[in-house]
């Protein structure tokens, strides 16, 4: 390995063994909440913004189960906010809470038609 690659992998290594700082959020501060999902995952992080800059305050994941792994990509979205306000339903109950997600999740909710799976998850 050249000393390039090296240096690149030695900051690698800095970066992964260095722990995320964590900021507590002011009370009734609003918060944004950022969903990710992938084949496998599903993944929240809450975040406040503080200067300008963006800082996380909670990092929420979950493995998903074989029948989980067949959803939509939209179910992933939701089964990700789902998880999300029943971990952190403190936040939730305390903050405004902003959903960043390019997905129409609001609209999906909301509409009478939409599957059982939904419907159960938007009541709760």
């Amino acid at each position: 390995m050249g000393e390039k690659h090296e240096g690149a992998m030695q900051d690698w290594k800095q970066y992964l063994s260095t722990a995320p700082l964590l900021m507590k959020p002011e009370d009734g501060e609003p918060l944004s909440l950022y969903l990710a999902v992938s084949g496998n995952a599903v993944s929240v992080v809450l975040v406040k913004d503080h200067e300008g800059q963006q800082y996380p305050v909670y990092y929420v994941s979950k493995s998903l189960l074989d029948a989980e792994t067949r959803y939509s990509h939209l179910e992933k979205l939701i089964l990700a906010l789902v998880t999300a306000s029943t971990k952190l339903r403190h936040s939730f109950e305390t903050h405004r809470i902003h959903v960043k997600t390019n997905h129409p999740v609001k609209n999906v909710l909301r509409k009478p038609e939409m599957s059982g799976r939904l419907a159960k998850w938007s009541v709760n």
